[in-house]
């Protein structure tokens, strides 16, 4: 038997085609009651036989038919949803389920088989796949809101830059906003635009998305235009901006609800709140939740359309550093998932502990990309090599470290300047030894990527 078959619900497929078929058969009679009924009222008592006779050949002919061809539609709506996988299947067999159960009732009452009962049956079925299709695309309505589960988005595997940014210039009037920014980013990366506020970053991230356009230049994200294919982007991107505001009355589990349904493609609401720990919160009004919840909140709402590029500006501005290492924890999560991420920062730390590569972005230009430890192995910058000793050691010996550039001596710790630290410190070692000293306690700082934008910029991040 075809996998897919096996795979069908059918006890919904039958419980759809059932309550089609039971819709068809009551609300025909319910008319045809209450048209008795002003008759009788009409004729005083006595209903106009040959009146109502005419009234129900009409209603229990082509207005059950009609009935029945909408009952199948709505039903295979419901079913679709309700099964949450291959929604046309399930649609197309609902409408089969009830051709089948119209047939057998046109059987049972012995009324001849005629052709419009063979082009009903074909409505049906046809009616059935058009409710699957709506299905897959329009979740809730008054059988209760239900979420298709993820699609991936058509892109194509090969393809490995998701996000394309080639020479984009954007200014408002003298200001130059984005200045030639070039980049890449590739398939399940975490990417960081850092620098200051007013860098560039934000202009950037908004010609991506499809917000702004820029004077010059190009992007393509997913191998669509963000300005002329804007629709096709936006189904493909999440976008977590540094401010979000919701109704203060709404609940997380509905927000996420309502912003899904505006997507071709769906992530599952409970999955999103697993994701951002916020399942406890998934019925708390949306002004019961902390400022580091509403940040984690926004993220899901990133999230609701499974996409295949996730945007977060400035995510973790203006947060306690309680709440910026949760939402830290969520765009690991993100990252271990495969999902790709955009994340503009003027935090150097976060850009060193969660991003893949980096560019530096300064006065609307990049002026440097790559990982972040490639960018401070570049550096010129020196690491420092701190140890203390069992026996203390005279200032002009210091001087005899082999590979240490510069020593200097406070309170008992001693700090070398080394541009190899690890072999620096295999030879302070030896060194120690060969003094018959000893090594106490030890420790190594490397150069920052904080100490790599000071370098290239010559002034301090939050300057």
């Amino acid at each position: 038997m075809n996998t897919q078959f096996t795979k069908l619900d059918w006890r919904k497929i039958l419980l759809g085609g059932a309550a089609a078929l039971a819709a068809s058969l009551l609300i025909p009679t319910i008319v045809i009651s209450l048209y008795a009924m002003l008759l009788a009222v009409a004729g005083q008592g006595t209903p106009d036989a040959a009146r109502l006779n005419s009234f129900a050949n009409l209603v229990g002919g082509w207005g059950m038919q009609i009935v029945v061809a909408l009952a199948t539609v709505r039903a295979a709506v419901w079913v679709s949803r309700k099964a949450g996988k291959a929604p046309q299947l399930h649609g197309a067999v609902t409408g089969v389920t009830v051709a089948l159960g119209s047939l057998i009732i046109a059987a049972g009452f012995g009324g001849p088989f005629r052709m419009r009962d063979l082009i009903v049956m074909g409505l049906e079925i046809i009616g059935g796949w058009l409710g699957g299709s709506l299905g897959a695309r329009r979740p809730g309505g008054a059988f209760g809101k239900i979420v298709i589960g993820p699609r991936p988005a058509p892109v194509a595997e090969t393809n490995e830059a998701v996000v394309v940014v080639e020479n984009l210039r954007k200014s408002y009037g003298k200001l130059i906003a984005v200045d030639g920014v070039s980049f890449e980013v590739r398939r399940g990366e975490v990417f960081g635009l850092l620098g200051p506020n007013g860098a560039g970053k934000t202009t950037t991230v908004e010609i991506i998305e499809g917000l702004r356009r820029p004077d010059d230049g190009a992007a393509r994200v997913c191998g669509f235009d963000p300005i002329k294919q804007a629709s096709e982007v936006k189904q493909r991107v999440g976008v977590g901006m540094q401010t979000t505001a919701l109704p203060d009355q709404i609940k997380a589990r509905e927000a996420l609800e309502l912003f899904s349904s505006f997507y071709r493609w769906r992530g599952a609401v409970d999955e999103l709140l697993a994701m951002v720990s916020l399942e406890e919160k998934a019925e708390s009004q949306y002004c019961e939740l902390s400022g580091g919840q509403r940040q984690r909140l926004a993220v899901a709402l990133a999230l609701v359309n499974d996409p295949a590029v996730v945007m977060l500006d400035e995510p973790t501005s203006g947060l306690d550093p309680q709440s910026r290492r949760e939402l830290h924890g969520v765009i690991t999560r993100m990252r271990n998932r495969g999902r790709t991420v955009i994340l503009t920062t003027h935090y150097i730390e976060e850009a060193e502990k969660l991003c893949d590569r980096v560019a530096i972005i300064d006065h609307g230009r990049i002026i440097a990309l790559d990982s972040p430890r490639q960018l401070i192995a570049r550096s010129r910058g020196l690491s420092s090599v701190e140890f203390s000793a069992a026996a203390p050691i005279p200032p002009g010996m210091l001087g005899d470290v082999p590979f240490a550039e510069s020593a200097i001596e406070s309170n008992g710790v001693y700090r070398l300047r080394a541009a190899d630290v690890s072999r620096a410190v295999v030879e302070l070692i030896k060194w120690l030894e060969s003094e018959r000293n000893e090594l106490v306690d030890l420790r190594v700082t490397r150069p920052s990527l904080e100490d790599v934008f000071i370098e290239l910029t010559g002034r301090n991040i939050r300057e």
